[in-house]
């Protein structure tokens, strides 16, 4: 319900509500706008579709609008009485997507891919002639001097500009053209460029003509710094600089919120890093969580690639801590920091882990980068056993959580408890006769006992919930 945050990412993928192995549910009403950064066109491909329809596709629909709000035109409206084209094209660079569904029945909904494409508008910059020029996160563009492509710089400027491209691990300079008035040691006029996002970081270079620059520079991390000063006297054409951007392709790259609680990730594999990301540094004073909970998994295991958290004696200063399920009330797994480092491999005994970090006001570090893959197997070895000779079966074994319970001797009040695979009783009911059908609509899959008391005696039976 409601709206989801716009995606700016030239290219992804857009599942139903349901998510890959699932139904959309009744009465939805939401919507989500894709604009990626610098599109010109989005492309929507639609790999599945069913949506419960009706005449007019009046029941369940999904209506595509050609811009970035419910105020531009409609592209269309689709549900399968209506189905969509196989590839639906905005005419700009933005498409919103509403999804609506009635109160009645359910579907398995649709799975969109998208694409954009981006016209090469040369992202033609100049330096400003006077202070410091916005931050350029694009990955690729033409940086001039003041006085653009035509033109010659002017006396007396001093300015700077950073290019710190989104994601990038590396910014490469093409110096096209370079004509800046010199002297010995570049005391005249110059450029300099500082390797990372502020005056800070290590120097590359001050160039002129007298120093000229390579024909490509290039970076160590993902941001450089242009320096720019000229005198009181002469000026000259100045320069044109092409920068590109290289980014290191991360798979499912995910990275901690710095507060709260993240967005629960229901992909059968990725990767989990401090909020600092595969290059920085967590932040201080950070609480935050977030669930790893992929769709029909049985157990969630860990890889602990890199791990560097500030350790102290009981871990108190900085931390990360593991629960054994969907939230923090979970049994713990372990809590981790420098001095009580985690093992290299961390398993979950169902389908969840949730993963929650801790850092104080003080030191950080560079914090830690965890794989993670789930397994959907059921090991159902065993679950025909009858552990003590009691004469109960159930069948359907293995079921979808409907089944019969059946007892051969039987006299009075049965008491029928259901604990799952940690010990936890998830269901219980007093029943009579010699078979009994129960319904646990609600339970996760998984490898299940049935305990039955009866005057004394106690039978066990295993059986599967799939």
């Amino acid at each position: 319900d409601g709206t989801a945050p716009t995606q700016t990412s030239c290219e992804g993928r857009l599942l139903d509500s349901g998510g890959s192995g699932g139904d959309y549910t009744d009465s939805e009403d939401s919507q989500i706008t894709i604009s990626p950064t610098g599109a010109s066109v989005v492309h929507l491909d639609f790999a599945e579709f069913n949506v419960d329809g009706g005449t007019d596709c009046i029941l369940d629909w999904m209506a595509v609008y050609d811009g970035d709000d419910l105020a531009d035109p409609l592209l269309g409206i689709y549900c399968n009485d209506n189905p969509p084209p196989a590839i639906l094209s905005s005419t700009g660079g933005s498409v919103t997507i509403v999804f609506h569904s009635d109160a009645a029945d359910v579907l398995s909904g649709f799975e969109v891919f998208w694409e954009c494409e981006i016209d090469d508008p040369g992202d033609e910059l100049t330096m400003p002639t006077d202070g410091t020029g916005p931050t350029q996160i694009d990955c690729e563009g033409t940086l001039f001097d003041s006085g653009g492509s035509g033109g010659d710089y002017t006396d007396s400027e001093d300015s700077q500009i950073t290019i710190s491209p989104t994601g990038a691990s590396v910014v490469h300079l093409d110096f096209a053209e370079f004509n800046v008035d010199g002297g010995t040691d570049c005391v005249l006029d110059w450029m300099a460029v500082y390797d990372g996002d502020d005056l800070t970081d290590p120097l590359l270079g001050i160039y002129c003509n007298d120093n000229p620059p390579p024909a490509i520079l290039s970076s160590t991390g993902g941001s450089v710094t242009i320096v720019f000063h000229s005198d009181a006297a002469d000026a000259l054409s100045g320069f044109e600089v092409f920068w590109e951007c290289e980014i290191d392709d991360p798979g499912d790259e995910l990275t901690m919120p710095t507060d709260g609680i993240g967005p629960t990730q229901i992909d059968c594999e990725g990767t989990l890093f401090d909020s600092g990301g595969s290059l920085g540094e967590y932040g201080i004073s950070e609480d935050s969580q977030i669930t790893i909970a992929p769709t029909d998994a049985t157990s969630v295991e860990l890889t602990f690639v890199d791990f560097d958290v500030e350790g102290e004696v009981d871990c108190s200063y900085d931390w990360l801590e593991v629960f054994d399920g969907a939230d923090d009330t979970e049994p713990s797994l372990g809590q981790f920091c420098n001095d009580n480092l985690p093992p290299a491999t961390l398993t979950s005994t169902g389908g969840a882990v949730t993963v929650v970090f801790h850092s104080d006001d003080i030191l950080v570090h560079e914090g830690f980068e965890i794989d993670w893959t789930c397994s959907d197997e059921i090991d159902d070895s065993g679950v025909d056993e009858l552990l003590f000779d009691g004469n109960v079966s159930i069948y359907p074994n293995p079921n979808t959580g409907t089944f019969t319970i059946s007892q051969n001797q039987q006299s009075g009040y049965s008491n029928l408890e259901i604990i799952n695979e940690l010990g936890q009783v998830v269901y219980t009911a007093l029943f009579t006769g010699s078979s009994n059908e129960i319904s646990l609509p609600n339970v996760a899959r998984g490898i299940y006992i049935a305990k039955i008391t009866n005057n004394g005696k106690i039978a066990y039976q295993r059986f599967v919930i799939q």
